[in-house]
């Protein structure tokens, strides 16, 4: 898996190790102080388990991993139209959307290794869900303006440029070498 990828498809996948082991120990901490208590130590462990368990489904099931991970993302963008329209009229439930995008794009990065033109793809679209939720509340006439600042913007911008990478690095040849290219 990874001796076969692209130097591109290797370089993202590195960054998006680096950037979801950051990201999920930030996200782990914040719910460990808003919410707190047992609430959020419960959902830190569901983020945690969640990004594991579809690690290994990416690693160990190649096969189904690509249609569940599709679904996933599919599922992730009504849920951010449908959280945008919901929290307009209530205070609203936090960063959820930047919080699952994450979750689905972290493991995701695992079956870029395998599938680098899918995986940048669904890296993509992931990280375009918190700025569909952004356009939906705009829309449905929730204040705050079209920024992608906060949560949205620290997940939607790294996870569609590392989608992009893995994008860049499907055109590219083997091991980021051009086909037909004698290397130097």
């Amino acid at each position: 898996m990874w001796s076969g990828a692209p130097v591109m498809v290797r370089a993202a996948f590195v960054l998006m190790m680096i950037y979801g082991a950051f990201a999920i120990v930030w996200v782990v901490g914040e719910l460990l102080t808003d919410p707190g208590g047992p609430a959020g130590i419960s959902i830190s462990l569901s983020v945690v388990v969640a990004v594991v368990v579809l690690s290994l489904l990416a690693v160990r099931l190649p096969r189904l991993a690509p249609p569940l991970m599709g679904v996933a993302v599919a599922l992730l963008l009504v849920f951010a139209v449908v959280e945008a329209m919901a929290s307009v009229a209530s205070r609203g439930s936090g960063p959820v959307v930047a919080i699952a995008a994450l979750v689905i794009a972290v493991p995701w990065a695992c079956g870029g290794l395998r599938n680098a033109r899918l995986g940048g793809w669904l890296l993509v679209a992931a990280g375009v869900a918190p700025v569909v939720e952004i356009v939906a509340r705009l829309l449905r006439g929730g204040g705050g303006g079209l920024h992608l600042g906060g949560s949205s913007g620290v997940v939607a911008v790294p996870l569609i440029l590392v989608g992009l990478l893995f994008l860049l690095g499907a055109i590219s040849g083997p091991r980021g070498s051009r086909e037909g290219t004698p290397p130097s």
